[in-house]
């Protein structure tokens, strides 16, 4: 029962790491450590557009891949806080994305591309499916392994930040 609430803690994690990445304007930098995390009047303001318009400001939809309705993991906007804290806060998800991205560069470099060439053009399906294309030839992979790298990264990123006291590892003391 602890490890269902924790695995369902780690893909909310997730979820709001692919939240900012794609919907704020520095999202990738923020997942960088290049700028600040956002605080959480500016997460707000970011979720305002998403809430559920019929039960305002209390419920928010972070699932911005479009999982099936039953896998959509819906949060208040107050309990975000709640949720980073528990994987240790923005700094322990940007030193968790920094030891990702090099322990598995090319994984991390299909995420960024996807993010920057695919995730930027939503409502576009045809330019979204050529630079599907172009991406495959670019890394050398299949289409379907750009998709699932795309997908794992962020669950990767919220495993390792979520886990990383009770495993003992030092993130960023490599």
């Amino acid at each position: 029962m602890v490890r269902d609430k924790g695995m369902n803690r780690i893909r909310q994690v997730a979820d709001i790491i692919e939240f900012v990445v794609i919907y704020h304007p520095q999202g990738l930098r923020i997942l960088s450590g290049e700028v600040p995390p956002p605080s959480s009047s500016e997460l707000a303001d970011i979720i305002a557009p998403f809430q559920d318009q019929s039960k305002e400001n209390e419920r928010v939809d972070l699932t911005p891949l479009g999982h099936a309705p039953q896998e959509s993991l819906i949060f208040k906007a107050d309990k975000i806080d709640e949720i980073l804290d528990y994987a240790g806060g923005w700094e322990r998800i940007v030193t968790a994305a920094k030891e990702y991205r090099k322990s598995f560069p090319q994984s991390w470099a299909i995420f960024v591309d996807h993010v920057v060439w695919i995730d930027s053009m939503r409502g576009h399906s045809r330019l979204q499916e050529s630079q599907m294309r172009n991406l495959s030839i670019k890394h050398n992979v299949s289409e379907s392994t750009i998709r699932r790298r795309r997908q794992e990264v962020p669950r990767a990123i919220a495993r390792a930040a979520v886990l990383a006291p009770v495993a003992g590892w030092k993130l960023g003391e490599y």
